[in-house]
C-alpha cells in the first residue's frame, strides 16, 4: 500500500472500483455493481494496476483471480470503505439532558441580563451539563472580529443589535426588539413623564461606549442633534442604575434592561424624541449552520426570546 503521503494522489472512486472489482473478480459485473460501462471499468482497473505497481486481478482459464497483493488489500479495503460509509451516514446527536458542552457567546451585559439570565435557568432545568461564557468586545465589533472569533471557533454565537459590517457573511436570526428610554437620579430636579431638551442639555448625562462602539441611544440623539453634558462614561449598561442612584445624572436605557434590574430611587421617563427600537439579533458561521448543539442552542435562544413580555 501507498505511505500516508502516496494517499494524496489516490481517487476515492478509484477505491470504491478496486473494492467491487476485488469483490468480484469480474470486470463486468463489477462494472454493473458500480453503474459503469465494460470499458470504463476497465480503465479503472487500468489504472489501479499503475498506481499500485500490480496485476491485481489476472487470467486464469476463464475467469479472473486475485494476485496475492490483491487478496492482502481485499479484507482491509473493504473495512475502511464500510467505515466511511458508516461515518458519513450517521449524523451527530446533541443530547442536552446529558451531553456536556460550553458554549462561547458574544454578547454584553445587557443582553446578559434580559436574554442569557432567563436562558441559564431553563438550562438547569433541562441542561444540566451545558454551559455559558460570555465575551465581551475589547474592540469595535465588526467583521473582522467575527470573522477571527468564528472562523477560529473561539464563538459559537455573537449576539448584537442592528447590522453589523460584513454580517451577509454570516447567517443570523432576530431574536427580540427593545427600546430606549430616560432614566435619571432621584436627585435630579424638576422632571415630570418625559425629559425635555432643556433638561438633557442641562442635567450631567451618563454616556455609554464599550470596545469603541457607542450606545444606539446616544447615535440616535445626535442624529436629532440633542445636546448633552457627558460627566462619565461606562463600559456596563447594568452599573447605570447603581451609578444614578441618588444623583442628578440623565442618561438612556433600554426599557427591557429597566424591567430586568432594581431601578428604586430612579426615575423613568420618556426620552426628548422618538427614539428607533433596536433589534438584538444571533450571528453565528455558516460552519455551524447544521451542527446539531449550535441548532440546539439557538432554537433555545429563540424560545427563551419568544417568553419575553411585550414592550
Amino acid at each position: 500500500m501507498p505511505d500516508v503521503d502516496q494517499l494524496a494522489s489516490l481517487d476515492l472512486n478509484l477505491l470504491v472500483a478496486l473494492d467491487a472489482l476485488l469483490s468480484e473478480q469480474n470486470v463486468t459485473r463489477a462494472g454493473e455493481r458500480l453503474s459503469l460501462s465494460q470499458p470504463a471499468t476497465s480503465a479503472a482497473l487500468k489504472r489501479l494496476r499503475t498506481q499500485f505497481g500490480d496485476e491485481l486481478l489476472v487470467r486464469s482459464g476463464h475467469r479472473m483471480v486475485m494476485t496475492d497483493f490483491a487478496a492482502s488489500l481485499r479484507e482491509p479495503l473493504h473495512g475502511v470503505l464500510q467505515q466511511l460509509a458508516t461515518t458519513l451516514a450517521t449524523r451527530p446527536r446533541f443530547d442536552p439532558a446529558i451531553d456536556r458542552r460550553r458554549f462561547r457567546i458574544f454578547a454584553n451585559d445587557y443582553v446578559g441580563a434580559v436574554l442569557l439570565a432567563p436562558l441559564v435557568r431553563d438550562l438547569a432545568l433541562n441542561a444540566p451539563a451545558v454551559s455559558i461564557e460570555t465575551v465581551t468586545a475589547t474592540q469595535r465589533l465588526d467583521v473582522h472580529l467575527l470573522e477571527t472569533y468564528l472562523h477560529e471557533e473561539r464563538l459559537d454565537l455573537v449576539i448584537a443589535a442592528g447590522a453589523l459590517a460584513g454580517a451577509e457573511r454570516f447567517r443570523s436570526e432576530p431574536l427580540f426588539e427593545d427600546r430606549f428610554v430616560c432614566v435619571a437620579g432621584g436627585a435630579a430636579p424638576g422632571l415630570g413623564t418625559r425629559l425635555t431638551r432643556a433638561q438633557l442639555a442641562a442635567l450631567p448625562y451618563l454616556a455609554y461606549r464599550q470596545g469603541g462602539a457607542r450606545s444606539f441611544a446616544d447615535d440616535e440623539l445626535d442624529r436629532a442633534g440633542l445636546v448633552r453634558r457627558p460627566v462619565l462614561t461606562v463600559e456596563s449598561f447594568v452599573l447605570v442604575p447603581h451609578i444614578l442612584r441618588g444623583s442628578t445624572l440623565v442618561t438612556m436605557l433600554q426599557q427591557r434592561l429597566c424591567s430586568a434590574l432594581a431601578l428604586d430611587g430612579i426615575r423613568t421617563l420618556e426620552p426628548p424624541v422618538r427614539l428607533g427600537r433596536l433589534t438584538e439579533r444571533a450571528h453565528w458561521h455558516p460552519r455551524s449552520e447544521s451542527d446539531p448543539a449550535s441548532v440546539w442552542l439557538r432554537t433555545r435562544l429563540a424560545a427563551v426570546a419568544a417568553t419575553l413580555p411585550p414592550l
